[in-house]
């Protein structure tokens, strides 16, 4: 700010993403997009380059003013197989905008189990962003205009074909460390069974799972909080209503449907040029 005092939080955004540098460059989940930015969903542009951003600050030219282009999905209630996938198509055409800057999946959906899906969302010029991983997060209450953002797809052009695929996997490992007791080999089912480098499992829990992780209200999942979801849950334990118009026992142990999107449409944000 003191290089260039007219910058907004735009621009700073938009010098980040030119100046910052490749954090661990070993790490698999590295990418490039088809406007030559390299990201990563877990160190995001890079990390920030203080000269280099201070520089290009310097003679700075404001970015045009932000567009924004809305995209309707279907109406139709799409069902989502357990243990497998969905894939959503739509073709955007009209839109001003020339080079992303931020994208938006909303949507709503009922689901067995939601810490089971997982989201990945792709551009017509093929790059891929995760949207949602797997995590620990048994909520039987669904998503209600819940809106993912991502940022992978800077530069690009949003005309044309965007796909969604919302992947159910029950049986995975969920992220983070965390594992369902079917998961967990025989061998370490017991506490006392002792773990690599003369750890037990007693001394993993006590030293490395981080408090906020303690209870599964707290769960971080891409910056928000198990609250964050619960407020925008679609059904309430109290209110069987909404589950009458579903063609299938969505809760039922041997149901081969395991939820149910029921809208989604998408928002992108951009300049001309």
């Amino acid at each position: 700010m003191e290089a260039n005092p007219n910058i907004t939080w735009r621009d700073l955004q938009h010098l980040i993403a030119k100046t910052a540098k490749m954090t661990n460059k070993c790490d698999p989940g590295w990418r490039k997009n088809a406007a030559g930015f390299h990201f990563n969903h877990g160190y995001g542009f890079g990390r920030i380059d203080a000269n280099a951003l201070v520089t290009a600050a310097l003679n700075w030219k404001n970015v045009d003013q932000q567009l924004n282009c809305s995209l309707e999905g279907s109406k139709k209630k799409i069902n989502i197989p357990r243990d497998g996938k969905v894939l959503i198509s739509e073709t955007l055409s009209g839109c001003a905008i020339t080079k992303l800057e931020h994208v938006q999946f909303i949507v709503t959906l009922k689901h067995r189990n939601r810490g089971d899906l997982n989201i990945v969302i792709k551009s017509p010029q093929g790059t891929e962003s995760t949207l949602l991983t797997n995590r620990r997060d048994q909520s039987t209450k669904g998503l209600k205009d819940w809106a993912f953002m991502t940022l992978h797809f800077w530069g690009e052009n949003p005309t044309g074909k965007w796909q969604v695929v919302i992947n159910d996997k029950p049986h995975s490992v969920i992220s983070r460390g965390f594992v369902r007791k079917s998961d967990i080999p025989e061998v370490m089912q017991d506490s006392r069974d002792e773990l690599p480098y003369g750890r037990t499992s007693e001394d993993y829990i006590k030293d490395e799972m981080p408090e906020v992780m303690e209870d599964p209200r707290d769960e971080l999942h891409h910056g928000r909080t198990g609250e964050d979801y619960m407020r925008d849950e679609i059904l309430q334990e109290d209110d069987v209503s909404q589950r009458d118009d579903i063609p299938f026992d969505l809760y039922g142990e041997e149901s081969s449907v395991s939820g149910q999107i029921l809208e989604y449409s998408f928002v992108f944000y951009g300049t001309k040029k």
